[in-house]
């Protein structure tokens, strides 16, 4: 190892992408302060953690797929992660040849379930100090390069700080205040601690050896879920302008379990082994299978599919700014009967076959905003990664292969850099371009097929979500 000290470095934010890179670096020599502005505690036990939802990550309520790439990066980088995922109810789903590739294993769990877990591993890694609650506010930068992160009362000296903020996140912002700012830039205190102007929470020495939880049996597939009807959020995601994909899309989501897991799932998971549903011109329904035998299914429909909102709707309205007719898509009972009457979606919602374990929560995905790979040459020392790099395209469900590559080739990166670069991580530049690299190797991998499938369209679910639900009988 190069030096005399490691470096100090800061990531901003606490989801997938910041605290894969946060593991990473921590395993590899690089001691890691993460910044979460989200109060939201983690569930102390498994029985809470498939339901535990941040108000920072909106989309976790949606379907995600672990497609083989996924799988491979735990299974080569982060062993541990995986062992205990599928000791708590994960499954493993054979693949052959998906969306074009080699196949594989995918890995089928709940979203609110594989962050907690990586939370759990996260705040138990030596050399890894989560600080829930206490947001970065801005950037500091001294001799042209990156000096701090700025946070509530005080500042966090860095030698690197890594934006793991999303698509939507605060740092270009902060950038433009750097540049423009009429004073010149302050110098960062000395980089011994982390400090507070006032009161305000002290650093505390990284835990020590123990990270992961106790084996068990599965996490309960109805503990700690919501279930809430027409529950809205705004997401940060989005997909790149100009590749032929949706530019902004209304998810309507709904949570399932099995009723007799022993059965095997109720319908083939025609879209390459890892989902089952398709498209079915305007929208699309996907199921996508997940831990303890719950799955969940999901409405996306296209920005524009139904012409132009009316006049004077805002964002308030129940179904959302993009499509009002399919407001009935809010309603449990209109959700089941318009997946009822889907091939490939019905045989799982069947009521003889599972129940819904929430309500309808709706997603918004408005457009893309482009990734921001050219901030570190803004500020050398600040590093990209997950949606803050390069946004992930939801109809591809690439988002979390792009979040767990750009943050592990992060880690690799900076540690190949202090061994071995003249420069050490005094130049960021090549840094960037492996993360870079890693990243656009699974954001143009289609994780999951397009499959046109017979079906109403979608004018005429509009039409059907308009008549009203027969009362349910007795």
């Amino acid at each position: 190892m190069r030096g005399t000290s490691a470096p100090g470095v800061v990531v901003i934010g606490a989801g997938v992408s910041g605290l894969t890179t946060a593991i990473g670096l921590a395993r590899r020599g690089v001691p890691v302060h993460v910044l979460e502005r989200d109060r939201t505690p983690a569930p102390h036990g498994r029985r809470g953690a498939g339901g535990w939802y941040r108000d920072s990550a909106p989309q976790a309520g949606q379907g995600h797929v672990f497609p083989p790439g996924c799988y491979q990066l735990l299974a080569d980088e982060l062993p541990d992660v995986l062992a205990r995922l599928l000791e708590l109810g994960a499954r493993e789903l054979p693949v052959s040849g998906a969306s074009g590739g080699s196949g594989g294993v995918a890995l089928a769990v709940r979203r609110p379930l594989f962050d907690w877990m990586l939370r759990r591993v996260a705040e138990r890694e030596p050399g890894v100090l989560v600080h829930g609650g206490l947001a970065a506010t801005g950037l500091l930068a001294s001799g042209g390069r990156l000096s701090g992160v700025q946070v509530r009362d005080g500042v966090v000296p860095a030698d690197l700080a890594v934006d793991a903020t999303g698509a939507r996140g605060p740092v270009p912002g902060w950038l433009d205040e750097l540049e423009y700012r009429d004073a010149g830039p302050r110098v960062a205190e000395p980089r011994d601690e982390l400090q507070h102007r006032d009161a305000g929470p002290r650093v505390a020495e990284p835990r020590r050896p123990g990270n992961g939880v106790r084996p068990g049996d599965g996490v309960p597939a109805g503990d700690g879920m919501r279930a809430e009807v027409g529950v809205r959020a705004e997401a940060g995601g989005g997909v790149r302008a100009g590749t032929g994909v949706r530019a902004g899309a209304d998810h309507y989501t709904r949570s399932y379990v099995l009723h007799w897991p022993d059965a095997g799932d109720p319908g083939e998971l025609n879209l390459g082994g890892l989902a089952a549903g398709g498209d079915f011109g305007g929208y699309s329904c996907r199921v996508v299978p997940a831990d303890n035998h719950t799955f969940t299914v999901t409405f996306t429909v296209t920005a524009g599919a139904l012409g132009s909102p009316p006049t004077g709707q805002t964002g308030s309205a129940p179904a959302g700014p993009l499509e009002p007719g399919l407001a009935g898509l809010c309603d449990p009972e209109s959700f089941q009967a318009a997946a009822l009457g889907l091939s490939r979606v019905g045989e799982w919602v069947d009521a003889a076959v599972a129940e819904p374990l929430t309500g309808v929560t709706v997603l918004s995905v408005p457009a893309a905003r482009p990734g921001r790979a050219t901030d570190s040459a803004r500020l050398p020392g600040l590093l990209a990664v997950g949606d803050a790099l390069r946004t992930g395209d939801p109809a591809w469900c690439s988002g979390l292969a792009v979040a767990l590559a750009s943050g592990l080739a992060c880690a690799r990166a900076v540690r190949a850099a202090l061994d071995g670069e003249p420069t050490g991580i005094r130049d960021t530049g090549h840094i960037a371009a492996a993360i870079g690299a890693a990243a656009g190797r699974f954001a143009e991998q289609p994780a999951c097929p397009v499959v046109r499938l017979p079906g109403p369209g979608v004018a005429e679910l509009a039409g059907l979500l308009a008549r009203p639900m027969p009362s349910p009988v007795g």
